[in-house]
């Protein structure tokens, strides 16, 4: 079948490619032809200067000289227009391209990674509006930070409602979410792992498995806005300095870091699979440790509680969380191994796999 996968595709993100590679293996796999949907982003709800960011014109000039040159930097400016690059190229190398709306396809998934989220604004073909294909379901999609008291605020309840319960199948990625789909349509949605967990990356194995010779390094990998506050840095750079570790930075731009590596979403796997220590504040880059089955400290954020605290305990990994109580190294440094984390992978990637083959089998029975 034609499968055209509803997701982030244009964003200057590893773990949105990440994910949209596996989806796209795990169906090719299964002897499927996916390709991405495109559409336009909604910004209604970007306040502030969040909304200038996405309104190009002569007006916000004075705001993007002072966002990229003054306060970003010219380092910064430049690592993250050369990242969004290599991102796009990879994209383009890897997958073909459909609008959303007129594109010939079977059945459509929405999914995965923060397609529900109302941060900037409503977009109405995450929830299966308009979407012209004979089978529409989710795969993993989820809320992110949005609640139903945000929901409320722009007054979308309905529509998200109707689009909701509309749909073939529906599953989402964490509890949170799962919570909110509950609350606006009465259907306990089934909960499935990422993508990025869901297949199994054995075709790509041998080559990120390889890595490259290297100094020894300990990754961190956070967006440059976050693993910034003073204590988390010098909490970072003693725990390599005591181990002669070089700082290497994948998916943000950190000058206290030794090096700023851009690079594609394989790449980036090498990157885990040689790093003598990942520290990660996200959801991807805690996937990526697995994996890779890297040696892991876990940084946690108001911003991203409820995906990542669902991914944690899901996968076992509460042993890897930095606190007030325990430093990076005191996680780091204490023994660990991913045996118990991979028995917890194998029962999501069943569940996830049975959740996908009963959608892809429903679909094909309406064309036979």
């Amino acid at each position: 079948m034609k499968i055209g996968i509803l997701t982030h595709y244009d964003v200057s993100s590893h773990g949105a490619y990440l994910q949209l590679y596996a989806m796209s293996r795990v169906l090719q796999e299964r002897g499927h032809e996916p390709f991405v949907l495109t559409y336009c982003k909604n910004f209604d709800f970007a306040e502030g200067d969040e909304a200038k960011k996405f309104q190009v014109g002569l007006s916000n000039v004075s705001y993007y000289l002072r966002k990229y040159l003054v306060d970003a930097g010219p380092a910064n400016s430049y690592f993250q227009l050369r990242k969004h690059r290599e991102l796009i190229s990879f994209g383009r190398r890897t997958f073909s391209y459909a609008p959303y709306a007129q594109a010939d396809m079977d059945a459509a998934v929405i999914g995965a990674d923060e397609v529900f989220s109302l941060q900037y604004g409503v977009n109405s073909m995450m929830y299966g509006h308009g979407v012209d294909a004979r089978s529409v379901f989710s795969y993993a999609p989820s809320f992110g930070q949005t609640d139903m008291g945000r929901i409320e605020r722009f007054r979308v309840r309905s529509l998200i409602a109707a689009g909701l319960a509309s749909l073939q199948g529906l599953s989402v990625r964490d509890e949170g979410s799962a919570d909110v789909v509950e609350q606006l349509c009465g259907i306990r949605p089934c909960i499935v792992c990422d993508p990025a967990l869901l297949y199994d990356f054995e075709r790509e194995r041998a080559e990120f498995s390889r890595g490259k010779p290297r100094k020894p390094y300990a990754l961190v990998y956070a967006y440059t806005t976050n693993m910034n506050e003073p204590q988390v840095v010098e909490s970072v750079k003693s725990y390599a300095r005591a181990r002669g570790l070089e700082l290497v930075s994948i998916e943000g731009y950190h000058a206290w870091c030794d090096k700023n590596v851009v690079c594609n979403p394989m790449d980036m796997l090498a990157w885990f699979s040689s790093a003598s220590a990942v520290i990660t504040d996200t959801f991807h880059g805690t996937i990526s440790s697995v994996i890779t089955h890297a040696p892991l400290a876990l940084f946690t954020r108001p911003t991203n509680t409820v995906k990542l605290g669902s991914l944690v305990r899901q996968l076992g990994l509460e042993s890897r969380l930095v606190t007030d109580g325990l430093g990076v190294g005191d996680i780091l440094d204490r023994p660990f191994s991913y045996e118990a984390v991979e028995e917890n992978v194998k029962v999501l990637r069943s569940e996830g796999s049975a959740y996908l083959d009963l959608q892809l089998g429903i679909c094909e029975g309406m064309l036979s």
